[in-house]
């Protein structure tokens, strides 16, 4: 069947719907949707077919409208419309009644409209919000380390010890800071490395192949789960009166705990302009195209990790945990230990090798008093008597290492 979807609200809008739209019944838990409509292409002798797909649009934006009216702000609204396919295919079965107020052609014959009105299951709604609700917690207790990479550069080699250039660059990085910070992250700034004179030296002398490595370092020692290290080539062709200034931003996201590159994203800008006597023509217009390029990878980039964290909320948010034991047969009894602890909802093996584990451990919520109570049966346990155990956090990945008690 060949129907091209018309979206007819967006989620933004009826998010802002007057309230006389909808109303929550609280004795039964339920959303009244006045209106919604569906709008599908109409083909020749496929009426049926378009009626069908125009009700499922109009009972899919009940759905949004009733989602819109449990939500509490513009940032929870924007970080839904990006994992909202996901959360209305948990929603199916939302619909308690619907009436159609009115069907049929239009658009001189071009569409076929249905207008509902709907009764939409609260409970059922909030339950199938529960990941997100669990994303929008973990967005504000994640942190972002943006970092721009000077070793690669365009036709126009950028320094950051230039004022001008810096100015350049700085157009970049505050860009994408500002896009996390925006949708509830944390973000560290570079500024914090000021602090370290020999992390600021480490970062300054790294070379290409390792700068990544030295930024995933530093992430993990200031407490980043995420970073982002970009990289700007900026190029200007100049004619008589004309020139064009050109900037190409290459963004990638990585993990901390397991440094692996969650999305690589490309934008490209471009301005020109007419050349004059002031000496600033380069400078006023490479910011704008930096700026243009930047818009092209912010969003798409915070998107990422939103769908990331989405992924991880609902695989029930687990703690990443690598253990390595003194002896083979001590790996099962460590395990057994972490599994019986009373914050521990469950655990799943990743792998075990040797002296070696990995697992997800689940329910662990505060880091804090999950490695409290791991420190405290670990010297409690005979079966690790003189031996230590040290602890190591890396982003989202837990290092707890067993060692000879000196």
């Amino acid at each position: 069947m060949r129907t091209i979807i018309k979206a007819i609200f967006s989620f933004t809008a009826i998010s802002f719907l007057s309230l006389s739209a909808f109303y929550e019944t609280s004795a039964a838990r339920e959303i009244e949707i006045s209106e919604a409509v569906g709008l599908v292409r109409l083909y020749s002798g496929e009426e049926k077919q378009a009626k069908d797909g125009a009700l499922r649009e109009a009972m899919k934006s009940a759905v949004e409208q009733g989602v819109g009216a449990v939500l509490n702000s513009e940032t929870e609204i924007e970080n839904f419309q990006v994992v909202s396919d996901n959360i209305l295919k948990k929603s199916k079965g939302a619909i308690k009644s619907y009436r159609i107020l009115r069907e049929g052609a239009v658009d001189n014959g071009v569409n076929y409209e249905v207008v509902i009105s709907a009764v939409v299951d609260d409970d059922l709604l909030n339950s199938s919000l529960e990941s997100f609700r669990l994303m929008q917690q973990l967005t504000g207790r994640k942190t972002v380390f943006v970092v721009y990479n000077p070793q690669v550069q365009g036709d126009l080699p950028l320094n950051p010890e230039n004022g001008n250039d810096f100015q350049i660059i700085e157009t970049g990085l505050t860009g994408l800071q500002e896009a996390f910070i925006d949708r509830r992250f944390e973000v560290l700034y570079p500024e914090k490395l000021q602090e370290n004179f020999e992390d600021q030296e480490k970062m300054a002398l790294a070379q290409e192949a390792d700068f990544e490595d030295v930024v995933s370092e530093l992430s993990a020692k200031y407490g980043a789960q995420y970073y982002v290290v970009f990289t700007l080539m900026a190029s200007a062709t100049e004619r008589e009166k004309i020139g064009e200034a050109q900037a190409i931003i290459n963004a990638k996201l990585y993990n901390t705990g397991t440094a692996k590159i969650i999305k690589t994203i490309e934008g490209k800008g471009k301005k020109k302009y007419k050349k004059t006597t002031s000496g600033m023509d380069l400078l006023i217009n490479m910011k704008t195209a930096v700026g243009k390029a930047t818009k092209q990878v912010r969003k798409k980039l915070v998107n990422s990790l939103i769908e990331r964290l989405y992924e991880y909320a609902e695989d029930g948010a687990p703690m990443l945990v690598r253990i390595h034991v003194a002896k083979k047969s001590h790996v099962r009894a460590f395990m057994k230990m972490i599994k019986g602890l009373k914050i521990v909802t469950g655990t799943k093996t990743i792998s075990s090798i040797g002296k070696d584990a990995t697992l997800h451990v689940y329910g662990i919520g505060d880091t804090d008093s999950f490695l409290d109570d791991v420190d405290d049966n670990f010297y409690k346990n005979r079966r690790f008597k003189g031996y230590a155990l040290s602890i190591a956090q890396s982003g989202e990945v837990l290092d707890l290492n067993m060692e000879e008690d000196e």
